[in-house]
């Protein structure tokens, strides 16, 4: 099948694709099928001001932004591989990103990185048709246009949605009538959508598509820090629907003709490599872990190695759960209000057919899957050779499905066949594709996926406070303020101008 046995070795930041492209649940994976290679040579700068904690794209990021300032720094990542969750395999002829594979125009940050770091020329943008599927009674039924982030915001898209029954299309359109909420607390996913169109969307929309994409449990995850435009839409005009309906376009020629979505030629990796390669090789310790933090500017930071390092400010990009470590002897409140968020693991399989196999025209970018469907496992399906150009030859079909989340919390316990099996039998019945794969990969991701529950900005403001009392530290990374790449490297740049600051 292609595939090998998983290695130890774990990612260091953690992201996804934000916020529409419901059938890529990929937020970040373990490589689990070749031996990774540090991208430059690495050597240690003795002496720094700076301490950036986490090799991902925030670390990455606020790294670059530092040395484009002209202040000194150290990156200090525990792997022997920087990049984090974006990694891009190449396997004969196929591009297979294992992460996250797509960056959002609308937030434009990760874009003008790629255009300062001479990319501009690699971007792709998603090809057409960029029709998403809901599965429902084993059938893929497609998201009509007209619909934003799965809800139709006209009578045609509501007729359309074929995998709503006509008692949930009648209670949905009740949105157009209900009052808005009176107060701002936060509130679940699953209880917005119950409360403004009906519990059959909880189940088919809420549940595979926003929760899904998060791979979370769609009664825990938190509307205010995930999904504020919604909440925005019915504070402002009472109705979701209608908020929609009635917002200004602002699309361009552009935007409508190429899609909300860019990636690289090559691959993410792309973009990783790039930011690596415009830093100074001696900049950039990896293999060495940092446990804990003492002092109070400068900052010594303590290795695995032993090794003790001065700093007058630090940067953390690591996982939530790697940062609280890191700073429990400093600060204990601070260590137990990050370690508070939760995260769920993922494994995404990548899989080929020859084209020849398959009848069903792969017309779209893919498909997800309600929990709430009988006899499937995986949670969503894309079609990355019907989604971006150039990533298999033309005789295959290269899909990428996922795997585990909240919904399936032990799937990565599975031996990777166990994993390429379960994901054939999804594909057989849902696309009857009944030959053998050409080339199989699984790609591990534990705990990969920030969990934004409930009252989850509201932890963000308690982190703040007491980070307030440290000056000189500053906490990145996608568990607090933003999964997507480009909340992310917005995050990252920020953070390192404060710090050359």
């Amino acid at each position: 099948q292609g595939c090998s046995r998983p290695r130890s070795r774990t990612p260091r930041t953690h992201l996804q694709p934000w916020p529409w492209d419901p059938t890529d649940h990929a937020s970040g994976a373990r490589a689990g099928t070749l031996a990774l290679r540090s991208p430059v040579p690495i050597t240690f700068m003795s002496s720094a001001s700076v301490a950036v904690i986490g090799g991902g794209i925030s670390g990455l990021t606020a790294a670059y932004q530092l040395h484009k300032e002209g202040t000194s720094f150290v990156l200090i990542e525990k792997s022997d591989r920087l990049g984090g969750l974006i990694f891009t395999e190449q396997v004969a002829d196929f591009t297979i990103d294992a992460g996250p594979d797509s960056l959002l125009i609308q937030k434009p940050a990760a874009i003008e990185l790629c255009v300062e770091l001479g990319l501009h020329n690699q971007l792709v943008s998603t090809l057409q048709p960029r029709t998403a599927y809901i599965v429902r009674n084993g059938k893929l039924h497609p998201i009509p246009q007209g619909s934003v982030f799965g809800i139709p915001t006209n009578l045609e898209a509501l007729l359309a949605s074929h995998y709503l029954s006509p008692q949930a299309k009648i209670r949905m359109a009740q949105d157009l009538v209900l009052p808005p909420k009176t107060d701002e607390s936060d509130e679940s996913v699953a209880s917005f959508f119950r409360r403004r169109f009906g519990k059959e969307t909880v189940d088919y929309l809420a549940s595979p598509l926003l929760a899904g994409i998060h791979a979370g449990n769609v009664e825990q995850l938190s509307m205010h820090a995930l999904f504020p435009r919604l909440v925005e839409a019915e504070r402002r005009q009472g109705s979701v629907m209608s908020a929609f309906r009635n917002r200004p376009t602002g699309s361009t020629s552009t935007t409508s003709t190429h899609g909300l979505f860019r990636s690289l030629t090559g691959g993410l990796q792309t973009l990783t490599t790039a930011l690596t390669q415009s830093l100074p090789n001696s900049v950039v310790k990896s293999g060495g872990e940092a446990t804990s933090i003492s002092g109070s500017g400068p900052f010594s930071v303590t290795l695995s190695s032993g090794e003790n390092l001065s700093f007058d400010k630090v940067i953390f990009a690591t996982p939530a759960y790697a940062t609280s470590a890191i700073v429990q002897s400093l600060a204990p409140e601070l260590s137990n209000l990050i370690s508070s968020i939760p995260y769920t693991s993922i494994a995404t399989v990548a899989i080929a057919y020859p084209r020849s196999s398959i009848d069903q025209l792969l017309n779209g970018t893919g498909f997800v899957v309600p929990e709430i469907e009988p006899d499937l496992s995986i949670a969503a399906c894309t079609w990355i050779s019907s989604k971006w150009p150039g990533r298999s030859p033309e005789s295959h079909v290269l899909l990428r499905s996922f795997v585990g989340g909240s919904r399936a919390p032990q799937a990565l316990s599975q031996s990777d066949q166990t994993l390429i099996t379960t994901v054939q039998h999804d594909l057989r019945s849902l696309l009857d594709i009944r030959v053998p794969a050409s080339l199989a990969r699984v790609y591990r991701w534990p705990r990969a996926n920030p969990q934004p529950h409930v009252g989850h900005l509201e932890l963000v403001a308690q982190i703040d406070r007491h980070l307030s009392t440290y000056p000189g530290l500053q906490i990145i990374g996608a568990a607090l303020r933003g999964v997507g790449i480009p909340d992310c490297i917005a995050a990252g740049r920020a953070a390192g101008h404060a710090a050359a600051q």
